[in-house]
């Protein structure tokens, strides 16, 4: 279903946590509300000719996939962090599978069906390289569902270990905490990542020797991970002593059930394209904030039903741990209270939300980020299983005053 309509706020709910947000109007950040301007079709107006139509996004792509963990350093060594990192591998390679182990929980890891461990990039390239960030009390590939197939669609992945944030903090105690701070380091988190990977790219012996277009930089996150999205590229006003700078390298911004605290005041920055997924929790009350932006294309999709955590692989870490023998009853339970509402009904079904997701967020990213016009025809095309579930909105573009 795809219409205009003002659409509402969501909630903050961090990975593992809930915090309600008022609801608000639909009104600017100074709560006076605007005349709406016509906000341009996400169809370009020019004809092409019939094309070879494109692999559906939210199936694995025409490239095999290849992961590495490494450690980005920041050039002062005042920052460390473990990145996973993601990349397109010519369709003939072959070679061992990726492990994925969860450190938070020891004996708790799997094999990948789709990665495969530091397998040669494609020669295809350079790619675009596209920056995920995950949610509060997560860890860097807890949605390997999708970075995984978005690397298989000809994109560089990364996702880095957001140190004081992770689920590994979590679970020993020191838990997440909402402040201007923590997003401050996780911005400094996703600048480190890029500037690493673009280095690794200009290094004639590394494993992404000439595969990142660094002209085509990409950003996406869930919960916390969005909010950490948005202020990459507005930047952070000096709030409580923290600041940010803001990164105009992202060129495209796509999240997924997005926090959207400390966004007000800087929500005027944003003239890339914008896509906003939402699912049901986070469209109860409020108008989106999204909309009082540049944004040009700004794309909201909302996923009736869909739970939080259901845009994680957290279903996935519950029931490995539920096979295995000897857990701690205190990692069954910690991964119960994850899951809750995201694996059973009577919430949308966690493949249909992660398949969605997939669908919108690699079409979005292939459209404006990689240049694929195909694109704006999948966009706009009825998703795999139908609408019945889902709205398409391209809210209205709001003058913004000051």
């Amino acid at each position: 279903m795809i219409h205009e309509r003002c659409v509402p706020s969501r909630l903050v709910l961090a990975i593992l946590a809930i915090v309600v947000l008022a609801p608000a109007g639909c009104a600017n950040s100074e709560g006076a509300t605007e005349p709406a301007l016509t906000r341009p079709s996400i169809r370009s107006s020019t004809t092409r000719e019939p094309e070879t139509a494109p692999t559906p996004p939210n199936e694995v792509g025409p490239f095999k996939v290849g992961r590495e963990t490494v450690t980005a350093t920041a050039a002062d060594g005042t920052r460390v962090r473990t990145v996973d990192v993601w990349y397109p591998v010519d369709a003939t390679t072959t070679g061992k599978p990726s492990v994925y182990e969860i450190e938070a929980f020891p004996g708790l890891s799997y094999t990948s069906e789709r990665s495969l461990d530091r397998a040669a990039v494609s020669s295809a390239g350079p790619f675009p390289l596209v920056i995920y960030s995950h949610g509060s009390g997560g860890l860097r590939f807890i949605a390997s569902y999708f970075t995984e197939v978005l690397a298989s669609h000809g994109f560089i992945v990364a996702s880095v270990d957001h140190v004081g944030d992770t689920v590994m903090d979590l679970f020993e105690g020191r838990g997440p905490a909402d402040t201007p701070q923590v997003i401050t380091d996780r911005v400094a988190d996703v600048r480190l990542a890029v500037d690493d990977l673009i280095r690794r790219s200009s290094t004639s012996d590394d494993v992404l020797s000439g595969a990142i277009d660094a002209d085509r930089v990409g950003i996406t996150g869930h919960s916390y991970g969005g909010l950490t999205a948005f202020t990459a590229v507005t930047g952070l006003e000096d709030i409580n002593g923290a600041t940010a700078p803001s990164d105009d390298r992202f060129k495209v911004i796509a999240t997924v059930d997005a926090t959207d605290s400390l966004l007000n005041r800087r929500l005027g920055a944003i003239e890339v394209p914008v896509l906003s997924i939402s699912g049901g929790a986070f469209f109860e009350g409020g108008t989106s904030l999204w909309q009082y932006t540049h944004a040009d294309p700004l794309m909201e999709v909302h996923l009736e039903d869909a739970a939080h955590n259901a845009f994680t692989d957290i279903c996935l870490y519950r029931r490995l741990a539920q096979d295995m023998k000897n857990v701690p009853p205190a990692i069954l339970g910690f991964l119960d209270l994850a899951a809750d509402g995201a694996c059973e009904p009577p919430g949308m079904n966690v493949e249909r939300a992660q398949d969605l997701a997939n669908f919108y967020t690699i079409a979005f990213l292939k459209r404006h980020l990689a240049g694929d016009e195909r694109f704006e025809d999948v966009l706009e095309s009825v998703p795999p299983g139908g609408d019945d579930d889902v709205s398409v909105d391209f809210p209205p573009l709001i003058e913004l005053s000051g």
